[in-house]
């Protein structure tokens, strides 16, 4: 992991406490390094605090699949699917996500 890709993390972190605040905590926070050329993998799930065993752990949880490439580009490939978008998510974190997926309807 190089300089501009920990201040690309550092970056989304800030905006997905920003999205939790009190509400909802982290469940899960798990970077791996894909391949040869630098690219992380981030995996983010956010739920209710106290939620485990419940149904709420099934359906009440964001999920979120981000890759990181080695100049801090952040990319959010279902997110660009369904949005039709075709360039990576720079200076659009987490809150941005989770705003165009309510649009949809989803809460």
């Amino acid at each position: 992991m190089n300089k501009l890709q920990e201040k690309a993390i550092s970056g989304f972190r800030s905006d997905v406490q920003r999205y939790c605040r009190d509400r909802y905590e982290i469940k899960r926070w798990e970077i791996d390094e894909i391949g040869v050329n630098g690219i992380l993998s981030l995996v983010v799930v956010v739920g209710l605090p106290g939620d485990e065993g419940t149904m709420a752990a099934i359906f009440a949880r964001d999920h979120a699949h981000i890759f990181i490439g080695p100049r801090g580009g952040i990319t959010y490939p279902v997110f660009r699917k369904r949005h039709q978008i075709e360039r990576p998510l720079n200076g659009r974190g987490f809150l941005h996500v989770v705003v165009e997926q309510n649009k949809d309807g989803r809460d």
